[in-house]
């Protein structure tokens, strides 16, 4: 149902001259932690599912079949919006 575009970049890294994946991590600075929690909201549509880890860095997006519906201005918006939800749980965290 949700199409997933995620930070971790593997598609681009494998097909990286000699699979540098940990370089381009670095230079992107979406190297993975390994359990660190995360925190995800939806849009109100619920076409947009934002994921953001525990310092504040989206590190997931997934997008459902409505999204087809929408502009692209409204997607960039509903985006934002959707982050900054996810981004506002995470800093009401006590951890």
């Amino acid at each position: 149902m949700w199409k997933r575009i995620d930070s971790n970049m593997d598609s681009n890294a494998e097909s990286a001259p000699g699979g540098h994946r940990q370089e381009l991590h670095r230079i992107a600075g979406t190297e993975p932690v390994r359990n660190e929690p995360t925190v995800s909201a939806a849009s109100a549509d619920r076409c947009i599912l934002a994921t953001i880890d525990m310092r504040g860095r989206l590190v997931g997006l997934q997008f459902s079949p409505g999204i087809e519906q929408l502009t692209y201005d409204e997607i960039a918006e509903q985006v934002l919006a959707t982050v900054r939800q996810a981004a506002e749980q995470v800093s009401r965290l006590d951890w």
